[in-house]
């Protein structure tokens, strides 16, 4: 085997102690989330969905779930995309503002709540809902994990079959945030359990504009209002991992893409 994907962070230190065997790293366009079932009664106040927000410490998550392979984002756009907001900004690690907000919405002692995950799709995931989950029962949203092969996910979603809460990672090989949030935020769409018209709107806008700058203009303020009235549970971008045998010459590429057509072996 020459190249390895999707190498787990627990077996880094394992390949790269061989001789011949070397871990490429390279920023992703796969942006995980904590999806939120806004057509759920309890989940349609925006402030229980900010609490939600402020109760994950992304940071944590980051250094001891993904071991340092992720980066931290704002809404669900990275730097590289098309309608990253320069002006971003983070909801901040509060468990105590998050149980204000919960309390001034009306559910001071919280509620129960499921997190959907396929097993062992994306990096760590099972893992991540765990502490996530830990997370949102801190702050009085008592969460529990149901994790299922990829099969049994796939087929729920497709079917518009979610509990309070899922998580996923959405990959993006256009390096532009309409291609997520047209399917993922835009009402009426595949993957989407949010209404918001403000968003709405200029997602259509961005899709009808053939100015690149107005494009970009209307991604931004479409993200700026999911911050300010959020689907998600803003998390991060993953770092992939790669294990290469060093006789290959051989790069890896943000989108995932295995392209083999500028690799070489040395002699």
């Amino acid at each position: 085997v020459d190249i390895i994907a999707n190498l787990k962070p627990d077996n880094v230190q394992e390949v790269q102690a061989e001789e011949n065997l070397e871990v490429k790293f390279v920023p992703s366009t796969r942006v995980a989330a904590l999806w939120i079932n806004t057509e759920i009664d309890t989940l349609k106040d925006r402030k229980i969905r900010k609490a939600i927000n402020y109760a994950l410490d992304v940071e944590s998550l980051i250094k001891n779930v993904m071991d340092g392979n992720a980066y931290k984002v704002s809404t669900v756009a990275i730097k590289s995309f098309v309608g990253w907001d320069p002006k971003e900004k983070f909801y901040e690690y509060d468990p105590e503002k998050a149980k204000k907000l919960l309390a001034e919405a009306g559910y001071p002692d919280g509620f129960e709540a499921t997190i959907l995950t396929p097993r062992g799709r994306y990096l760590n995931d099972v893992q991540a809902c765990e502490a996530i989950a830990g997370m949102l029962s801190k702050v009085g949203i008592k969460t529990k994990v149901n994790a299922v092969e990829f099969g049994v996910f796939a087929k729920k979603t497709q079917a518009h079959e979610m509990p309070e809460f899922m998580y996923a990672a959405w990959g993006n090989s256009h390096f532009d945030v309409w291609d997520m949030i047209k399917t993922c935020v835009r009402s009426g769409a595949m993957f989407s359990w949010y209404k918001n018209e403000k968003v709405d709107e200029y997602i259509d806008k961005a899709a009808q504009s053939i100015d690149p700058q107005k494009h970009n203009e209307y991604l931004q303020i479409a993200l700026r209002e999911m911050w300010e009235d959020p689907p998600f549970g803003f998390l991060y971008a993953q770092r992939d991992i790669y294990g290469v045998n060093k006789r290959v010459v051989w790069e890896p590429r943000s989108d995932e893409d295995i392209n083999l057509y500028g690799a070489d072996v040395k002699e």
